[in-house]
């Protein structure tokens, strides 16, 4: 080889080389780019994830709340009912033994009846 064909030769390898600098440059830019993009999204989907978090816990306590609240309240109707009919079973026996229902034992009846205790 020729001293002048080493030096095409070498021209030609340091163009190639400078060619793909320049286009491991842009590529490196563009993937800065979408790095940056990546972090970004990364950052926002991070905050949200925290909110969705917050905003979990917070219904949970609310429905352990409801639950017991929802709870209290059967046990209060429970009671209500067993007072009612404990009621219902006085008014009867009330009723029964009164007269006034027709079942009283003295044939006379509203006239055989005590006045009520009332002061």
């Amino acid at each position: 080889m020729t001293q002048s064909s080493q030096m095409t030769t070498i021209s030609n390898q340091n163009n190639r080389i400078l060619e793909l600098e320049n286009q491991l440059k842009e590529q490196n830019s563009k993937h800065k780019a979408q790095l940056n993009s990546c972090v970004g999204e990364n950052k926002l989907l991070k905050k949200a994830v925290m909110r969705q978090n917050d905003i979990q816990q917070n219904m949970t306590k609310e429905i352990a709340h409801l639950h017991g609240a929802g709870n209290a309240l059967l046990e209060k109707i429970a009671r209500l009912e067993k007072d009612n009919y404990a009621m219902q079973i006085h008014i009867q026996h009330n009723n029964t033994n009164s007269g006034f229902g027709g079942g009283g034992s003295s044939g006379s009846g509203m006239m055989d009846q005590r006045p009520p205790d009332v002061f």
